[in-house]
């Protein structure tokens, strides 16, 4: 930190979630951020807002947060901005330069398939986190080799949207070995209902859900609860975070795979 703003006081550092504070993900990510920067020793002034892009993707939303951010933070010096996951980052490069002119960004949370999608301007920086499904895939076929069917779940929101289209192209040499399903963007009682009907020797990946197809809000927790509660087939996730979820419908819940650590 500059001397200039140590003289001034603790340096202010707002971070943007992409989405609710009701999420256990998002509850640890915030623990783990405010200790590492010192906020609870006072080291910074840590501000802290939750987006929920996902399940408000429209650009109207996006307008309306440009200008309660730009009211809310006027008048405030802030020394850098830290966007968790791909939506904050996008709102960012959008509409940080009216909002936070000259703020530097820092960016945790993104896959690099997501970031070469993006034009990042010179004060943008931050650590990537490599997305694999198909090594999940890989071991769960080890761990049950009679399996003959895989289901991919996903929402229909466009975060999940974005997903399910990268591991279509991930998983489709491993559609030589099992028939591979994509159950992606369904109503909840579809969902339900294909889940009830899996047939023998099948498994499901579970991805992300912030919206069903009929447009009804999703936390991807309660996604994951209805599907482990309905599919009674093995469920394999990707985030360390979901391990276990859904346990008092099975006895053991969501199982593992390869694992994103939160």
């Amino acid at each position: 930190v500059p001397d200039s703003v140590v003289e001034r006081g603790a340096p202010n550092v707002l971070l943007l979630f992409a989405e609710n504070k009701d999420l256990p993900t998002i509850q640890l990510a915030e623990q783990v951020i405010a200790t590492a920067v010192g906020a609870r020793e006072g080291k910074v002034n840590l501000f802290v807002e939750f987006m929920v892009l996902p399940r408000f993707p429209g650009p109207e939303y996006q307008l309306a947060l440009r200008d309660f951010y730009a009211s809310k933070y006027a008048g405030r010096r802030l020394e850098v901005v830290v966007a968790l996951m791909a939506p904050p980052l996008r709102f960012l490069l959008q509409h940080g330069p009216e909002v936070f002119p000259g703020v530097p960004i820092v960016f945790g949370g993104l896959d690099r398939r997501e970031l070469d999608e993006m034009e990042l301007r010179p004060n943008v920086t931050g650590v990537l986190v490599k997305r694999e499904f198909a090594p999940t895939l890989e071991l769960a076929l080890t761990l049950h080799p009679d399996t003959k069917h895989v289901f991919f779940v996903s929402g229909a929101d466009p975060f999940s949207q974005y997903w399910t289209r990268q591991t279509r192209s991930e998983l489709a040499p491993l559609a030589e070995r099992v028939a591979i399903s994509f159950l992606s963007g369904l109503a909840i009682e579809d969902l339900q209902d294909t889940l009830e009907r899996l047939p023998d020797r099948s498994i499901v990946l579970y991805s992300y859900a912030f919206l069903d197809g009929a447009g009804r809000s999703l936390g991807p927790y309660e996604a994951l609860s209805i599907v482990v509660q309905h599919a009674r087939v093995p469920v394999f996730v990707f985030a360390d975070a979901y391990l276990g979820h859904g346990a008092e419908f099975t006895g053991y819940g969501a199982v593992g795979g390869v694992l994103i650590s939160l």
